[in-house]
């Protein structure tokens, strides 16, 4: 493993963000946007997954907030 002093990294750092925050590009949102329907979607299948995975016994509930996940149950 390749060692590195503080000192020289926080050096490395600081030039790398001053660089970033000169930089003309600016980070995009996603690439498609979500229609109306997909904000709808997402959910819908997020809790059908969730039903699954509890009657397949695959999301066990620990306690009231606590779960876990069996890997050993197929999916």
């Amino acid at each position: 493993m390749r060692t590195l002093r503080f000192e020289e990294w926080q050096a490395r750092r600081r030039a790398f963000a001053a660089e970033r925050s000169r930089a003309e590009h600016r980070r995009e949102a996603r690439s498609w946007s979500r229609g109306a329907d997909g904000h709808e979607v997402i959910p819908r299948l997020d809790l059908d997954r969730r039903e699954t995975w509890l009657r397949s016994g695959r999301l066990v509930r620990v306690a009231p907030r606590r779960w876990r996940i069996d890997t050993a149950v197929a999916p």
